[in-house]
């Protein structure tokens, strides 16, 4: 993962470096990915993001990963479980949360997500 963002009403940040990406596909259709990335906001506090994940691989997937095409949420299932780890205050309420998150390809390389806070 090289480029990206996190934006929401309380976050502003971009990817500070690539970071490490691994995705096993597994004989029982769902792929399992393991993403370590490093964010910098908007004010300068570093942000590390580590999740895990399912991701269907389905024709809708498949298809549209290999033409470079993007998919909606619904055509397939990719769920991820992420965890933040960040020193600074004024965003310690990432380390204080779980987080999830649903995905789609939006083009060639590229995934989508909407990150979900659990309460």
């Amino acid at each position: 993962m090289s480029e990206g963002t996190l934006e929401g009403p309380r976050i502003k940040a971009r990817i500070a470096m690539p970071g490490g990406d691994w995705y096993r596909p597994g004989a029982d259709g769902f792929g399992r990915p393991d993403v370590r990335v490093q964010f910098i906001t908007d004010d300068d506090a570093v942000i590390l993001l580590h999740y895990t994940g399912l991701v269907q691989m389905n024709d809708a997937f498949t298809k549209s990963a290999k033409a470079g095409n993007a998919t909606r949420f619904e055509d397939h299932y990719m769920r991820m479980a992420m965890c933040f780890d960040v020193g600074e205050p004024k965003y310690a309420w990432l380390n204080q949360h779980l987080f999830v998150a649903e995905g789609r390809l939006t083009g060639k390389d590229q995934i989508e997500y909407h990150v979900y806070r659990v309460t």
